[in-house]
């Protein structure tokens, strides 16, 4: 491990200049030579197509300083990467420029030392970080400053804090340790007042804010809907409970709406999407479309998909605005009829899965289906239905909906009318097998135990982004079935969907050395062991993992089970498998007691155990027992018991 120190931050600064004078150096060495390929080398899943479809660099171009640094910068804004170091090498047509991208770390862990009398959880909140969040040295600057402004508050004016932020290479992340000497708490020595302070005047202290948000409402109940109130001093006399508040109140130009035609809302309904009881932006002119808009949808979720709101400007002999806002309602409908129209090889019923807008179901079911069309949920269909056309080849769909009353007059028949167009055809479709630092691998050094496998799109096949992914979440499966566990696999589509790329990391062969089982603080190992589902000399295989999972779950023993490598990382051919378990309490007792008339007193009890001597065994006992309140104290008893034995007839690991 390494510490990483508060003043890393100002070497960080000297570094970053230092390594752009640096790189400015390498650019101008082979400045104005052609670009013949780009690399990226980085641990991360990441697409080498995406990544470089920005950069200011591209390949065919003349090597320039300036775009250079400006590609560094266009990767680092990412915000993925904690440095971009870039080579520069000459080809026999021109130069190839290698980018070294090196994940941000991570926060992985966060541990607290000291400070027991003040809640763990509000001082972990205080330090800004998480477990998974970014590392970043601002974030660990104000971190310090707000922890020792929390402590301030909790009285502790001398506490201390010393971070460590430690890396760990095998997890690939950061350890932070926050050591805290709160030092002494302060306390009040006295306290005096001129009279007692009555329980009734701390209830109307309680009131202040109750009262501001009346006198708020109140204003902008009057139109004036930008007001702001503040308080800015309260004062309370002992003893009367008389409160005298200084408020600061900002009334800003009135508004004035009228409203017009509604039967189905109230103004104050229809004022609703301003928000007006929270509102603290200003209220600009493009608020009134957007509230016409609003009330649109009101309407249509309603059932009136033929409303019109017409909002305009009225003249005002003051600084008052005055807007009319004028609405046509139109009659309630609902849709009968919902139909795809075009030429499509998509069914009506995968079509209409798809899209949200739907048909009124019957009388009984119209509470949840009640068929009403809203033009917001259309148009969120649209892209629906063209995406899905687009996952299937038909770069070129459009969906053009057409909604309008049908024969009778009394209902809504709609229609999405399609044109998929011709699908895309893919030209090209390159497989690349890549060693993990980018280099391509030779055919003939292709694993012997992948050399069969092959991608199942071929040129001429529809373009379709769905299928390049289930063909590379199918070799995924299969390259981790063949043991190779930190395969990488991943596709890339041209811009005009005619050239797919499906770049193969393969990682190395990995096989089981030994099982190590952990956290098995009460159950024997062998009890672990009988149910697992892999064996030292196998291949790393997903399927075997997942089942030896289940099936040590299914024991009901363990809370958690684990596994991993015992390192905690998969780098070497041969890995110690780490059975990691967290152990349940499996012991109960239980006890009951009942009371009637014909049987009298009824006693029940029952002991077991699940894991019994931690051998997997379970012991239950049960005993009933009756007492009556004739000449037999004792009148019948019962004592059942039972005993499991797991993998009694059939063999372990079956």
């Amino acid at each position: 491990m390494r510490t990483v120190l508060l003043h890393v931050l100002i070497m960080f600064l000297v570094a970053t200049t230092a390594r752009a004078e640096t790189l400015s150096e390498i650019a101008n060495a082979f400045d104005g030579q052609r670009v013949t390929e780009i690399r990226f080398r980085t641990n991360l899943n990441l697409d080498a197509g995406d990544l470089g479809r920005n950069l200011p660099l591209q390949v065919g171009d003349r090597l320039s300083p300036a775009e250079l640094l400006e590609s560094v910068t266009v990767l680092q804004d990412r915000g993925i990467f904690e440095h971009v170091d870039v080579t520069v090498r000459p080809t026999n047509a021109g130069v190839r420029i290698d980018f070294l991208l090196t994940p941000l770390l991570r926060v992985g862990e966060i541990d607290i030392v000291g400070g027991e009398e003040l809640d763990r959880d509000r001082i972990r909140r205080a330090t800004g970080f998480r477990a998974g969040s970014a590392f970043q040295a601002s974030v660990l600057r104000r971190s310090v400053e707000r922890l020792t402004t929390f402590f301030a508050s909790m009285g502790y004016y001398d506490a201390r804090t010393l971070v460590h932020v430690l890396e760990r290479p095998n997890a690939g992340d950061l350890f932070i340790r926050y050591e805290l000497d709160l030092g002494r708490q302060a306390e009040i020595g006295e306290v005096r007042f001129a009279k007692p302070i009555s329980e009734e005047n701390r209830e109307r202290v309680e009131r202040i804010k109750m009262l501001i948000r009346e006198i708020l409402l109140a204003l902008r109940a009057e139109g004036y809907l930008q007001s702001s109130v503040r308080l800015t001093s309260k004062t309370i006399e002992p003893g009367s409970g008389l409160a005298q508040l200084e408020l600061n109140i900002t009334e800003r130009t009135p508004v004035t709406m009228y409203f017009r035609g509604n039967t189905a809302f109230t103004p104050t309904e229809l004022l609703s999407p301003l928000k007006l009881d929270t509102r603290t932006v200003l209220f600009s002119p493009t608020a009134i479309p957007a509230l016409c808009r609003a009330i649109e949808k009101m309407y249509q979720e309603r059932g009136y998909f033929l409303v019109k709101v017409d909002c305009s400007v009225a003249p005002s002999d003051d600084d008052r605005r005055v807007y009319n806002i004028t609405i046509d309602e139109g009659a309630r409908l609902r849709l009968r009829s919902l139909a795809f129209e075009g030429e499509s090889e998509i069914g009506p019923q995968e079509l209409s899965s798809a899209v949200t807008t739907e048909e009124a179901g019957p009388f009984f079911l119209r509470v949840w289906q009640p068929g009403y069309v809203i033009n917001e949920t259309v148009a969120q269909d649209v892209v629906r239905l063209e995406e899905l056309y687009r996952d299937r080849g038909y770069n070129e769909a459009t969906v053009q909906p057409l909604f309008t009353l049908d024969e009778s007059g009394d209902a809504i028949q709609g229609t999405f009318q399609i044109d998929q167009g011709d699908p895309v055809l893919l030209e090209t479709v390159e497989t690349q097998w890549l060693h993990p630092d980018g280099t391509p691998i030779g055919a003939t050094d292709i694993p012997a135990e992948l050399r069969d496998v092959t991608s199942g799109i071929v040129a001429g096949a529809r373009s379709s982004p769905g299928a390049l992914d289930y063909e590379r979440e199918r070799l995924l499966a299969l390259i981790l079935e063949r043991g190779f566990p930190e395969v990488i696999v991943a596709v890339a589509l041209s811009d005009d969907g005619k050239s797919a790329q499906i770049s193969i990391t393969p990682g190395a062969l990995v096989r089981v050395r030994k099982i190590v089982v952990r956290g098995n603080y009460y159950t024997h190992d062998d009890v672990i062991r009988r149910d697992l589902r892999i064996a030292p000399g196998d291949l790393w295989t997903p399927i075997p993992l997942e089942r030896t999972t289940q099936e040590l779950l299914k024991t009901g023993l363990f809370r958690t089970v684990l596994l991993e490598p015992a390192d905690g990382a998969l780098d070497s051919s041969d890995e110690d498998l780490a059975v990691t378990v967290e152990e349940r309490d499996t012991g109960t007792f239980d006890l009951g007691v009942g009371l009637d008339t014909e049987d009298g007193l009824h006693l029940t009890g029952e002991l077991g155990q699940r894991n019994f001597e931690g051998n997997g065994d379970a012991i239950v006992l049960v005993m009933d027992a009756y007492f009556k309140n004739g000449d037999r104290v004792f009148d019948a008893g019962r004592i059942k018991g039972l005993y499991r034995r797991p993998h009694f007839i059939t063999p372990s690991n079956d």
